[in-house]
């Protein structure tokens, strides 16, 4: 099988290109590497450097014909949503619809989407959350994420091109980063970045906000189980268990051994005050469940954030040795 996978030079995706590679897929990597943070391209797949509203994306489906395509790029920024809401459609909407409608054209046959079940639902009255359409998400981000999710509806009914949506709880893992250029949504990236750096922590509100951590080989998992699957529709990928901020901050302080300066500040306008999902929907159409406790999975994306950071003061430790421990 050929999948086109956008964003597959970034967290999730180049694990995913990983995954595929290793099971004999020929892959084809669209990421546009303008972000300033490290990327991880497969050397076995087929790398185009260009971001998903380039005008040559068209030539490139064409070209390749791609017989599924996996859409991760995004403008992943909830804050930037608010700020900039017209910019977060452009990118999130826009740009997807006119993916999906090359993706139509030039003969996929399966487009998987990696949608956001905390930023769709809020703060859902049911938890763990089961999947439910009745939804009204509070950020730009979430709405452009549920349109989208429509569309692919559309496409279906219209053209017969089925699709797979995944709204993912918060994936975590290797290879994720924060900082300048990282993902700003992610508390785990966010905290492991500040206590190698030494900067202080800070919790917005008073740390009882809750998510549920799906970590990233759990996620290629669901998304390849997507890729091979015949089902149409839209599926929760979550663990169905809660963490706290401040226990999130207690766990990776204790791995690190040694006291973290902390501070609190005021809640954020549009932040989710508690987020946990069921993964009903994706063990029934999907036989998927969660693999890896949040424990282990905190111990595996610490000593790959210690690696980087001994890496950068050796100048005999390759990219590849990067990638080998981010696997």
């Amino acid at each position: 099988m050929k999948v086109l996978v956008t964003g597959g030079a970034g967290f999730i995706g180049s694990h995913l290109v990983d995954a595929l590679v290793a099971r004999g897929d020929d892959v084809v990597i669209v990421d546009h590497h303008r972000r300033e943070k490290m990327r991880f391209p497969n050397r076995k797949a087929t790398t185009y450097v260009m971001g998903i509203d380039d005008v040559r994306l068209e030539e490139i489906f064409f070209a390749e014909r791609p017989d599924a395509v996996c859409h991760l790029a995004a403008q992943i920024s909830v804050t930037h949503s608010l700020a900039q809401p017209i910019d977060d459609a452009e990118k999130n909407i826009i740009d997807s619809v006119r993916l999906l409608d090359i993706a139509q054209k030039s003969g996929v046959k399966k487009f998987v989407f990696a949608s956001s079940g905390g930023a769709i639902y809020g703060d859902h009255a049911l938890r763990p959350t089961p999947l439910v359409e009745d939804v009204w998400p509070s950020t730009p981000y979430g709405v452009g994420k549920h349109i989208f999710e429509r569309y692919l509806h559309q496409y279906w009914a219209q053209y017969g091109l089925r699709y797979t949506s995944l709204r993912f709880a918060n994936v975590y893992g290797p290879r994720q980063q924060a900082g300048k250029g990282g993902e700003d949504g992610s508390a785990i990236a966010i905290f492991l970045h500040k206590i190698f750096s030494g900067e202080p922590i800070t919790i917005f509100g008073d740390g009882s906000a809750t998510r549920d951590y799906v970590f990233v080989s759990d996620a290629v998992d669901a998304l390849c189980r997507a890729i091979d699957s015949d089902f149409v529709g839209v599926v929760n990928v979550g663990t169905a268990q809660e963490t706290s901020v401040k226990n999130l901050y207690d766990l990776l302080v204790s791995m690190h051994g040694n006291e973290h300066p902390l501070t609190f500040a005021p809640f954020r306008h549009g932040e989710t005050l508690r987020s946990v999902l069921s993964f009903d929907s994706a063990r029934e159409h999907l036989d998927w469940e969660p693999m890896t406790a949040i424990d282990d999975g905190l111990r595996k994306t610490y000593e790959w954030y210690a690696y980087v950071l001994l890496a950068q003061n050796l100048s005999s430790t390759t990219p590849a040795a990067l990638r080998r421990l981010g696997s």
